[in-house]
């Protein structure tokens, strides 16, 4: 059994029909057909009852409906969190910076970043500069901010 095949079986269910399923998919209805009776030979039972040329849910079908339906609400979720990342709408930023900043600038310069990026986790943490030189060169934060000019190379 493949995502694949779950996929086409919900298309199927809610497309009530096998070649409505094919355009949800954007697949032709051989294959949304032979991924149907793929799947139907990997779980060991049938699906659908052919009635009169339309296909019938079986009441097995509808109960493994409900679970296929869970589940590919959850990989749905999943795609939109790697699109949300992929387009900087979501992720996390740890950020290490001098006391002179991280107590004035830096939490206002977060909290306008903040309003339009809600989704984003942001860390902050104040050490001294060398702390942070370290904690830089170290890649234990995203960003370091120092008041001091920087003496490592």
């Amino acid at each position: 059994m493949n995502l694949r095949q779950l996929e086409a079986f919900r298309a199927v269910i809610l497309g009530q029909t096998v070649t409505r399923a094919a355009e949800m998919l954007h697949i032709s209805q051989p294959a949304a057909t032979r991924l149907i009776a793929s799947l139907e030979e990997d779980i060991g039972f049938s699906l659908f009852d052919r009635v009169k040329g339309r296909l019938q849910p079986t009441a097995e079908a509808m109960t493994l409906y409900q679970e296929v339906r869970r589940s590919l609400l959850g990989v749905e979720r999943i795609a939109r969190t790697a699109q949300d990342i992929r387009t900087l709408k979501r992720g996390s930023l740890h950020i290490a910076c001098a006391p002179a900043m991280g107590l004035s600038f830096v939490p206002r310069a977060i909290a306008a970043f903040m309003a339009e990026h809600d989704q984003v986790q942001i860390s902050l943490v104040v050490h001294s500069s060398r702390e942070v030189v370290d904690l830089v060169v170290g890649q234990r934060c995203d960003l370091g901010l120092i008041v001091l000019p920087n003496t490592y190379p």
